[in-house]
Order: C-alpha cells, then sequence, then structure tokens
C-alpha cells in the first residue's frame, strides 16, 4: 500500500490497520527522520531503549540475518520492539526485499515494528516497487516542504508548547 504526501504524514500521526512495517522516503532526509520518529512515537509510546534496535546498511552487509533476526527476536525485558533500518545504498534494497517477501509468503512473523528510512526512490526503484506492492507494508512518499507547510508546522509545534508567534516573526523564522 502508498499513502503520500499529507496522508502519509497523517498516517505517522495516526497508523491505520494492522500494518506494522514501514518504509519512509523522500528528498528531504530531515523530513524523513523526523517522521520515522513520529511513527516510531505512535507505534512504541514509551519503548525501552533495550527494545529499540537500529541498523544501516553496513549492518546489512556485514550480516544479511540479522535484520530477520531481529524482526522475530522476543524482548527479555517485556514490551514491543522496533527496528529501523537506514538505507543509503542500493545494494541494501536486496536484503530488504528478500526479508519482506518472506514476511509476505508467512515463511517470517516479525514480533518487532519495522521501520525502513530512504530518500528519494525514483518509480521504477525495486525498493519502493515491492514495499507499495505489499499487503504487509507501507511504502510513505514524503515531500518537501514549501514555505506555508514550514510555517504551519512551526505554529502548530509552538502553539503545543504554549506559545505564541506574530506573523512577521513567523515569516522571519521560517524565511
Amino acid at each position: 500500500m502508498k499513502q503520500a504526501g499529507p496522508r502519509a504524514l497523517a498516517f505517522c500521526e495516526k497508523p491505520q490497520g494492522k500494518t506494522r512495517i514501514a518504509l519512509i522516503f523522500g528528498a528531504d532526509p530531515g523530513l524523513v527522520s523526523t517522521s520515522a520518529d513520529t511513527l516510531a512515537y505512535n507505534w512504541l509510546p514509551s519503548p525501552d531503549p533495550f527494545n529499540i534496535i537500529k541498523m544501516s546498511d553496513d549492518d546489512l552487509k556485514r550480516d544479511p540475518q540479522l535484520l530477520a533476526d531481529e524482526l522475530v527476536a522476543r524482548s527479555l525485558m517485556g514490551g514491543e520492539r522496533l527496528v529501523r533500518v537506514r538505507v543509503d545504498k542500493d545494494a541494501s534494497s536486496k536484503y530488504l526485499i528478500e526479508v519482506l517477501a518472506d514476511v509476505e509468503k508467512g515463511i517470517l512473523t516479525p514480533e518487532a515494528f519495522w521501520i525502513i528510512e530512504a530518500g528519494e526512490l525514483n518509480k521504477t526503484n525495486k525498493l519502493r516497487t515491492a514495499f507499495e506492492a505489499s499487503e504487509a507494508a507501507v511504502a510513505l512518499q514524503l515531500y518537501a516542504d514549501d514555505e506555508s507547510t514550514v510555517a504551519e508546522l512551526v505554529t502548530k509545534r509552538l502553539a503545543a508548547a504554549g506559545v505564541a508567534i506574530d506573523p512577521p516573526a513567523l515569516s522571519a523564522f521560517v524565511a
């Protein structure tokens, strides 16, 4: 399943359905990371730091089986687990697609939530097409923010903190 733009951000804010696997990608790495943080928080509101596993391309290259092992492992301390993978190289996509295929076939039943963060992926990218076609995962495409989106975000965050901002100050800040 695929969600894009505001719908993708809305999914991160309030995840729908039973989906426990998400690919978050876009040209703005800060937005991708922030959205992954938001989704992680909404899946696991008060996580134990020992239940969050962070992986990179190097981890996948060093031990391709590690991802599958982490996804099916149960927490010794109790509680839900989260596996976050940051992908910067196309070579890592092969391992992620293989694990997703095993989940789709029922060979692998993840115990942990799984978030993959990636940069801009074109429409024919194998990782993107695999996640978009998956019934077990969601592909969340994010677009870079424009000034009005940034202004709205700043206003929203400041309001949540109980702080107001004057329009001229907001304009200067957003610029």
